[in-house]
């Protein structure tokens, strides 16, 4: 048991074509060029279809507790490729809705911050730049915005909201302890998060909150430890990991409205960092079910589990979390 939750506490510290311009002088000098009466003029497409992004998992990898490293992969566990290296603890990954980008935190400056970063490893870019921590960010189903924690006069974590650019940050939450590991609603109308009590012994229960005007809802109680909430595709489920099954942290999954729990995996392993596949079928998660910290993929009823990564490092994969475009 202290295992386990020493391990949550660590946790929550630790398409480019021609200009429109371009395109109306390449169709002038088209219409004015001479064309036999009999001859239809032949126009050569002038903007490329876009290529798609991949589906991927994000994730994050490294040797040792003390240094992470933001990575991609192929849904079957195949092609992992790392994307930043820093010798730091890159954490966290977010997916844009288009899937072209990561948003995650790292401490890399000493400092908890949030950094953005394209899937190819380019354009990585801080956006967070403060004395505090802040963690855990998340984008906003329209990709405009972020969602994340950091740590408000009070001296505790709250949700914040801000641009994707870093700009615009407006405090969504207001509780009277810490808050933190927020995700969107698919509606973008709501954040469901955890809030954590620091008095012996700590208790993690899940929350949802309205963005426009920061009103909260508890749907789980009791000692559970009940972390990393993850909202269903169509909005009406939300999944979590607790360690009120008794020994180690399983996955657990509810209604929206916090009604009809149902315990989803069943070992005396750590499971935690749930995700859902876009299309709602399945749910990624962590395991050291062998030993080992590797990512796993389940049906979303609990059944049909499949280990994906298979690590010889104790602390190798971490948070898989599903690319918007694996439909």
């Amino acid at each position: 048991m202290k295992k386990y939750l020493f391990l949550i506490l660590a946790m929550l510290l630790a398409g480019c074509g021609p200009s429109e311009a371009d395109i109306q002088q390449a169709l002038s000098q088209t219409q004015t060029a001479e064309v036999p009466p009999t001859q239809a003029p032949t126009l050569t497409p002038l903007i490329p279809t876009p290529t798609p992004y991949p589906c991927l998992l994000a994730c994050s990898t490294g040797p040792n507790k003390n240094q992470k490293n933001i990575c991609v992969m192929d849904p079957d566990g195949g092609n992992i490729r790392q994307l930043t290296a820093h010798g730091a603890y890159d954490s966290h990954p977010s997916w844009s809705p288009n899937g072209s980008q990561i948003v995650f935190e790292s401490n890399r400056d000493g400092n908890w911050e949030i950094y953005i970063i394209d899937i190819d490893g380019s354009n990585e870019r801080r956006l967070t730049n403060n004395e505090v921590s802040d963690r855990s960010p998340s984008f906003s189903p329209d990709g405009t915005q972020i969602a994340y924690s950091t740590r408000g006069a009070d001296e505790k974590q709250h949700i914040h909201v801000m641009d994707i650019d870093g700009s615009n940050i407006d405090q969504i939450t207001f509780g009277e302890v810490s808050e933190d590991g927020p995700a969107w609603s698919p509606d973008g109308t709501m954040i469901t998060y955890f809030s954590t009590d620091q008095s012996p012994p700590p208790t993690f229960n899940i929350f949802v909150a309205n963005v426009d005007d920061g009103i909260s809802q508890q749907l789980t109680y009791g000692q559970g430890f009940d972390i990393s909430p993850a909202w269903s595709p169509d909005g009406t489920k939300i999944i979590f990991q607790s360690m009120r099954s008794g020994e180690g942290a399983e996955i657990f999954g509810m209604d929206a409205d916090g009604e009809n729990m149902q315990q989803l995996t069943f070992s005396n392993a750590f499971h935690w960092s749930p995700a859902w596949s876009p299309d709602g079928t399945q749910i990624s998660f962590n395991s050291d079910h062998d030993g080992n910290h590797d990512i796993y993929v389940m049906d979303a009823d609990g059944s049909n589990i499949r280990q994906l990564t298979f690590s010889s490092d104790p602390n190798s994969y971490w948070e898989p979390v599903w690319s918007p475009l694996c439909k």
